[in-house]
């Protein structure tokens, strides 16, 4: 992840996180987790390895994980 695609996933989610709604917000922000996963084939179960060679990628997508009410 560049620092201008950190910084546009980085806009999505201050505009996620000002929608009102819970139920919105979560679901808004399982498809930022969705689109992530897809843009940087993040692994379903934890991957030590890819964790290790992409903690930036990683940290962001457990931020927005940790952001959800559900």
């Amino acid at each position: 992840m560049t620092l201008a695609e950190l910084a546009e996933y980085t806009v999505r989610l201050i505009e996620i996180l000002s929608i009102k709604d819970d139920h919105h917000r979560d679901v808004r922000l399982a498809n930022l987790m969705t689109d992530l996963e897809t843009a940087y084939s993040i692994p379903m179960l934890i991957d030590e390895k890819y964790n290790e060679e992409n903690q930036l990628i990683i940290g962001f997508y457990r931020m927005v994980s940790n952001l959800r009410r559900f």
